[in-house]
Formats: structure tokens, C-alpha cells, sequence
């Protein structure tokens, strides 16, 4: 996972930079600075409001409903007449 982020990172410096940085360097880079990639070994899903997580799922999905019918109705390149 962390090699793949590399490539992307060295990738995106190398098309918006003009710098090219190989995936050793970079990671030589990150563990100077101290950066460290590992995954969470505890979940916090047990700590979570249950009801608030739900009243927050729905009011998503209406905003997303909303968001789409919107969107399909106006351009955001063309002014109104």
C-alpha cells in the first residue's frame, strides 16, 4: 500500500514539478521526517452514537438526492437567459 502511495507521490511531483523523486528516496524522505504508514489497530465503531450515525446516513442520502436532481437541471457553463 505505502509503494503504491510512492509511486503516486513521485508521479504527481515529477507532471506538476518537473522533479522527478524515485520511491527510495521518498521513502527516506518520509522516515526522516518522521512519517509513519500502518494501519489503525483498534476500531473506535463501538464508541459511536448509533442514532446519531443513522439520523447522519439519511440526511446524507437526501442531500445526495437533492445534489442530483439539481445538478441535472442546470449547467454551470451556460448563464440563464
Amino acid at each position: 500500500m505505502l509503494h503504491d502511495t510512492l509511486i503516486t507521490v513521485g508521479a504527481f511531483s515529477l507532471t506538476n514539478t518537473d522533479i522527478s523523486l524515485t520511491v527510495q528516496w521518498l521513502s527516506v524522505l518520509l522516515d526522516d521526517l518522521g512519517y509513519v504508514y500502518r494501519r489503525p489497530k483498534h476500531d473506535l465503531t463501538h464508541l459511536q452514537n448509533a442514532q446519531a450515525k443513522q439520523q447522519a446516513l439519511e440526511l446524507l442520502d437526501e442531500l445526495k438526492k437533492g445534489a442530483t436532481t439539481m445538478l441535472s437541471n442546470s449547467s454551470l457553463w451556460m448563464k440563464l437567459p
